[in-house]
């Protein structure tokens, strides 16, 4: 039965994206077509998109990355939701397929199939990435316009000289839609993806935070994201939850999840911010005598939440690493898209587990 449905997960997985990509591919051409030589490099610009934002790659032929074609609705009407689709991980879609299939069934067949239900990582993993998205867009808006009080739609603002005139303005200079828009596109490309509709170098130090925040987070559990994980962040505010309402148990959904699984949780988190607390700690040191203008701390702690949540967002540090500090980005991408605790686990495999248990004690806390 296991390895039955290993093999219906892979060759979902295979259908699933190639369709999705696919139907992506055809929904951007007329973006892409306008902008290429030929009929032939509009298509392959807009098959590439599409691969790169439902892996969550973040890759563009454009120096300026998506900034150039933000106006097009192609930006937040395909490209967001296949960021969105590829961070939910290949379990999440496999139930969200057996859950519409079913209710298709039911809807249209002559049999009356079971009623269809999610799981509880689909559950979790969806609530608390809708949350993110919308929180997220709010949160980035909110802290923006709070570090511009009296800033007006269409007054200048802070442009950056060195990017092209068309894509100057900055998102408090747009009208209100289109930054509505910028900060959905933006709260959905943070957690992993890495394009961008908006320049990163002119966000306040509070956009910037906000921004560092969702790359924490990142996507989902076996998907093409990195970050600490939806799923992580639920345990935990369950955990924190449940110990609120003083429950032994820590529950979500109607049902109760298992304490090893908080505890993994807990170590996921404490794990996830050693390795950005580490490389923030490097990049601190080794670009302190670095060329060129000198980095705020916040600049270098943007940097390591991207290089960690291999979201790949920069402030403009990348292009002036020095060579210790390339080399502890790539390790950073590393650790993070393999996952600290899988890499963990690897170096101690060989530790047997103890056979014997210790009389317990109390300790205070808080």
């Amino acid at each position: 039965a296991t390895v039955g449905r290993i093999g219906r997960m892979v060759k979902f997985a295979v259908v699933s994206a190639l369709t999705i990509e696919a139907m992506a591919t055809a929904a951007m051409y007329p973006m892409w077509r306008g902008s290429a030589d030929s009929a032939g490099a509009g298509l392959f610009r807009s098959l590439f998109h599409a691969v790169s934002a439902f892996c969550n790659a973040g890759f563009s032929l454009q120096s300026d990355s998506l900034m150039s074609v933000r106006d097009h609705w192609q930006v937040l009407g395909v490209m967001a939701p296949l960021i969105f689709l590829g961070g939910l991980g290949c379990p999440v879609l496999y139930d969200l397929g057996r859950a519409a299939w079913t209710g298709a069934g039911r809807l249209f067949g002559k049999t009356r199939p079971p009623v269809p239900t999610l799981t509880l990582h689909s559950k979790l993993v969806l609530s608390t990435s809708v949350v993110l998205v919308i929180g997220g867009a709010a949160g980035l808006l909110i802290v923006e316009h709070a570090s511009n009080p009296g800033q007006t739609y269409g007054a200048p603002l802070r442009s950056d000289d060195n990017l092209p005139a068309a894509v100057r303005a900055d998102l408090l200079e747009m009208p209100p839609a289109k930054q509505l828009g910028a900060a959905l596109f933006q709260s959905v490309t943070a957690r992993t993806a890495g394009f961008n509709t908006i320049p990163m170098q002119t966000r306040t130090q509070a956009g910037k935070l906000w921004m560092c925040l969702l790359m924490i987070v990142g996507g989902s559990p076996a998907s093409t994201a990195g970050g600490m994980k939806t799923a992580t962040l639920a345990v935990l505010v369950l955990s924190i939850w449940s110990m609120l309402r003083r429950r032994e148990k820590i529950e979500g959904f109607r049902r109760t999840i298992a304490e090893h699984l908080v505890r993994r949780a807990g170590t996921l988190a404490a794990l996830y911010a050693a390795l950005v607390l580490t490389v923030t700690l490097g990049l601190c040191v080794t670009m302190s005598g670095a060329p060129g203008r000198p980095w705020t701390f916040l600049e270098l702690f943007f940097e390591a939440c991207s290089a960690a949540g291999t979201v790949g967002l920069s402030c403009g540090v990348t292009g002036s690493l020095t060579t210790f500090g390339k080399y502890l980005i790539i390790a950073a991408m590393f650790i993070g898209r393999l996952g600290p605790l899988t890499l963990l686990l690897a170096l101690t495999l060989r530790l047997r587990p103890a056979r014997y248990e210790y009389p317990s004690e109390e300790v205070i806390l808080g």
